[in-house]
């Protein structure tokens, strides 16, 4: 049986790809191995002067993404009770959504409105959350009209 974990690392993953790879084969350019390979390849004349074995490998790096981000993150969230990670997940997201953005590392990594708005849509069709009706805590002292079934103490 598959765990909300797993299908919120999977959503995760699916939603962060893009991202994941273009910083992966970035990483993998400043590697000088990588630098002397291109190097070689190009001088070859083989291969343009613009030519990046890293470019190349992007179209495979999903699959290593998917293979090595799903479960660290799923391991990750192993501290957190399966039945709660619907409701987790869709807090943060909502929230961010309220913020307007989500802003990571000091700034160096943000998602608009638009990836969240993404990311909302995943979680609605693969983890859905029934937020229902909750207590709203009271912040003045001639409260709304309670819920129903509430009792009145006084």
């Amino acid at each position: 049986m598959v765990t909300n974990r797993q299908i919120l690392a999977a959503v995760l993953v699916k939603w962060a790809q893009p991202a994941i790879e273009q910083f992966a084969t970035s990483k993998l350019s400043a590697l000088p191995f990588f630098e002397i390979a291109n190097n070689k390849v190009r001088s070859t004349g083989f291969v343009s002067p613009t030519w990046a074995l890293e470019r190349d490998l992007m179209p495979i790096a999903g699959g290593l993404v998917k293979a090595v981000a799903e479960p660290a993150l799923a391991s990750m969230l192993n501290g957190v009770p399966d039945a709660m990670i619907p409701q987790m997940a869709h807090g943060i997201v909502d929230s961010a959504l309220e913020n307007g953005s989500l802003s990571l590392f000091e700034g160096k990594v943000i998602f608009e409105r638009e990836d969240l708005e993404e990311l909302k849509r995943y979680l609605n069709y693969n983890l859905p959350y029934d937020a229902g009706e909750s207590y709203q805590v009271l912040e003045a002292e001639n409260p709304a009209p309670m819920a129903a079934g509430a009792e009145q103490n006084g």
